[in-house]
């Protein structure tokens, strides 16, 4: 892992993943999201709706679904706010 000047590890991820550890639902699977992935995560965090976020990306709202099916499964999450909580608490979101 690499680490930024204050012994964190650099990618935002990978501060989740040391963070919850190993054992924590979700942990080293977060490691794994993509750009895309965390554009829709911090949409999910100012409040934006499917539609919303389908129109800013240029895909259909199946497309958002289908993002936020493997967001929720990296994340280990089963909605929106616990997606956003575990990311908050990660350190992926600030």
């Amino acid at each position: 892992h690499r680490f930024d000047a204050v012994g964190e590890p650099a990618h935002p991820a990978r501060r989740l993943e040391a963070v919850e550890g190993q054992d924590a639902p979700g942990a080293g699977r977060a490691a794994d999201l993509n750009a895309r992935e965390l554009a829709v995560l911090r949409m999910l965090d100012v409040g934006r709706s499917n539609q919303q976020i389908a129109h800013t990306l240029g895909v259909t709202v199946n497309t958002v679904k289908w993002y936020l099916k493997n967001i929720y499964a990296k994340l280990g999450a089963t909605s929106r706010a616990e997606a956003v909580s575990t990311a908050r608490r990660g350190g992926l979101l600030s």
